[in-house]
């Protein structure tokens, strides 16, 4: 009878403490963890990111998760870390996967994030590269980093006073007289995919340099002219094809991003192939 009684305390012992285990943990322990974490048959969500591609560059891609937790910040940090997201094994990341997210705020736009000690082994610039872009949105222009609290300005090797979209991405060098160059971010869509490059060059209109990377083969002929306002843009090129629409987006999105032009219009021959206005 008293081993029953012993036995029968020993087996609620044990299921109040199995409750009382994390459910992530759980699964890790009866090894039933990534399985389930990336079964794309219960990812029900989007959330883009910026992750590492087969060829060292940062690409936006929109990482698969069950449902959108209230902590977005958070969940974003765990998709970038390769904790969550069914495309983990996919792409890489520039930053120390044991890096923990101590903790964050919103200021007036400005999101601070503080990490644990683990981050300073991340790579430098492309690090930073990665987090602005993930974060940077309509709602957040800006974020400041902390490594246990304590406010930082360089991460290996790579000095910085203020970590924004301007910073750019994919850094592509076509001039070496960096102070006389300008500087152009061409966002390029394919598919789910976004491919942005920064590219550094001289002696070429924004618009202009714009056009050679989207239509390489219609500006080596020069066959476009355009007419640009303060917040318009009419772009004539000599086509008579439609445009598939990941250009539309490329061509929308960079436009937008360099030139903070809100109406586009691109005409073919005879056709317009692109018109966006802005709504008031």
């Amino acid at each position: 009878m008293k081993k029953k009684i012993i036995f029968i305390i020993f087996l609620v012992i044990l299921i109040a403490v199995l409750f009382m285990i994390p459910k992530d943990t759980y699964m890790l322990i009866f090894g039933k963890g990534d399985d389930s974490i990336n079964d794309e048959s219960v990812m029900n969500e989007n959330i883009l990111v910026y992750m590492v591609n087969d060829e060292d560059n940062l690409v936006g891609v929109f990482a698969k998760v069950k449902s959108l937790e209230e902590d977005l910040i958070s969940q974003k940090f765990d998709v970038l870390t390769k904790k969550t997201g069914a495309f983990k094994n996919e792409y890489d990341t520039f930053i120390n996967t044991n890096t923990i997210l101590l903790g964050y705020e919103v200021l007036d736009s400005v999101l601070v994030l503080n990490f644990s000690n683990d981050f300073f082994e991340s790579y430098g610039r492309k690090t930073l590269e990665q987090l602005v872009w993930t974060y940077c949105d309509d709602e957040i222009s800006e974020i400041k980093l902390k490594v246990d609290n304590n406010e930082i300005h360089s991460l290996n090797g790579f000095y910085f006073d203020k970590l924004d979209l301007d910073m750019g991405i994919n850094l592509t060098l076509e001039s070496n007289f960096l102070f006389e160059s300008s500087v152009t971010t061409i966002l390029e869509y394919c598919g789910d995919v976004i491919k942005p490059v920064s590219y550094v060059y001289q002696d070429m209109d924004v618009c202009d340099f714009i056009v050679s990377k989207l239509f390489n083969e219609i500006y080596a002929n020069k066959e476009y002219d355009y007419v640009l306002s303060n917040d318009s843009l009419i772009l004539d090129i000599a086509i008579d094809n439609s445009l598939s629409d990941d250009l539309k987006k490329s061509i929308v999105e960079t436009i937008s991003y360099n030139m903070n032009i809100k109406n586009i219009q691109i005409q073919g021959i005879n056709q317009v192939l692109l018109e966006i206005k802005e709504e008031k």
